[in-house]
C-alpha cells in the first residue's frame, strides 16, 4: 500500500525524492466515461464498506489471499495473514480508505527515476506506469505473488542494488 503513500509524498513535496521503488503497488486508473467512473466508485465504496463491516475478517482474508496469485508458499501465506490480522483495525481501515480515495489517483507524471517490480498485472499496466514515471525501470516477475520481496528476497535485493547503482 506504499505506492499511494509515495504518490502523495511526491505531490506534496515535489523535487525532494531522489528515486522511487514501487513493489507491486496498486495503481488505479480512474475511468473517464461517467458511467464507468460511477461503476468504479461503487466498487471502491463496496470494498471500503466490506473492510469496515461485520464480515471484515472474511473480506480481508479474501483480499489478501487473492494477492498470493497461487504462487506464494503456504508458510509465507500464514505469516502474512497473521501480520495482516495483527494490525490495528482503525489504522488498517484508514489505510484502505486512503488507498482507495479517488482523488489520490489523478493523472499526474513525476520526473523521478522509478523501479517498479510487479508480479501480476493487466497487459497495459507498464504503459500506464510509464505515463506516471517516464524514467521507469519495470520488471514483471511472473513466478511470485504480491509479496515478492518476501518470496524472492535475494532476487529483490539484486534488483534494488542494480537500480540504486544506476542512480545519478
Amino acid at each position: 500500500m506504499g505506492y499511494s503513500v509515495i504518490r502523495q509524498y511526491l505531490i506534496s513535496f515535489p523535487g525532494t525524492a531522489r528515486a522511487v521503488v514501487n513493489v507491486d503497488g496498486a495503481h488505479f486508473r480512474i475511468p473517464e466515461a461517467a458511467e464507468a467512473r460511477a461503476d468504479f466508485e461503487k466498487m471502491v465504496d463496496g470494498m471500503v464498506a466490506s473492510y469496515e463491516g461485520p464480515d471484515r475478517k472474511a473480506a480481508l482474508r479474501r483480499s489478501v489471499k487473492s494477492l498470493f496469485y497461487g504462487k506464494t508458499p503456504k508458510a509465507l501465506q500464514d505469516e502474512i495473514m497473521n501480520t495482516v490480522f495483527s494490525a490495528d483495525v482503525y489504522a488498517a481501515n484508514s489505510a484502505f480508505r486512503e488507498l482507495l480515495r479517488l482523488d489520490q489517483w489523478q493523472e499526474i507524471s513525476f520526473d523521478v527515476p522509478c523501479l517498479a517490480l510487479y508480479a501480476n498485472v493487466p497487459p497495459d499496466h507498464e504503459a500506464g506506469m510509464r505515463a506516471v514515471f517516464p524514467r521507469l525501470t519495470y520488471e514483471l516477475w511472473d513466478d511470485t505473488g504480491h509479496f515478492l520481496m518476501l518470496e524472492k528476497p535475494e532476487r529483490f535485493n539484486i534488483a534494488l542494488a542494480r537500480f540504486i547503482a544506476l542512480l545519478p
